[in-house]
């Protein structure tokens, strides 16, 4: 019996991205989640949210601050959607608004927590995945086969640098008055694949 695939064309990335801390920006390893024919896209799990994708059963002390979490979730859609003054942006906050109840169907049937639900409804939304129990339960299960590439990942070198890709020379009168090299860095490549 062949299986159903519920996530045809996704592909999952390892990356070292950027994080906004109060000591400035650092990165930090996380799975890239992108589609190729939908260029653009892409779901971002960084490491220190890997909790949320382990068996359910190892996260039962997470439930309360779970609920919290959730409820935030729900409140911010309600609030994006009574600010909303364009279509767009109303668009956008049914979308959450439809993750939300997609959400707590999951987080029912299969006893996964709220806040993990809603990244897998999120996920499907994003990559045009009808969402289903069997979509979100193999979703989780494609995600979990990645959590041990995640936590292994090396620390993020010093730096971000790939190598120098040109330069530039400025002029003022006719006179060289400075230059610089064009540095390209692993997260202008991995920004660039989800943008073309």
């Amino acid at each position: 019996m062949s299986q159903l695939n519920w996530l045809g064309g996704l592909a999952m990335e390892f990356h070292h991205i950027k994080t906004g801390t109060d000591s400035g920006s650092d990165y930090e390893p996380a799975i890239v989640i992108l589609k190729e024919e939908l260029r653009g896209r892409s779901f971002v799990i960084p490491l220190d949210c890997m909790w949320k994708y382990m068996d359910p059963d190892d996260n039962k002390d997470a439930r309360v601050s779970d609920r919290e979490e959730f409820q935030k979730k729900i409140q911010g859609a309600q609030f994006k959607m009574r600010m909303a003054v364009s279509q767009e942006l109303k668009s956008s906050a049914e979308a959450d608004i439809a993750c939300c109840m997609v959400a707590e169907a999951i987080a029912k049937g299969m006893g996964f927590l709220l806040c993990t639900s809603w990244n897998l409804a999120k996920i499907m939304q994003m990559m045009e995945i009808s969402p289903s129990p069997q979509a979100a339960a193999q979703l989780l299960m494609w995600i979990q086969d990645g959590l041990d590439t995640l936590k292994n990942m090396p620390p993020c070198p010093e730096n971000d640098v790939v190598g120098v890709a040109g330069g530039v020379e400025i002029f003022a009168d006719g006179k060289s008055i400075g230059s610089k090299d064009m540095i390209i860095t692993e997260t202008d490549l991995a920004e660039e694949a989800t943008l073309h």
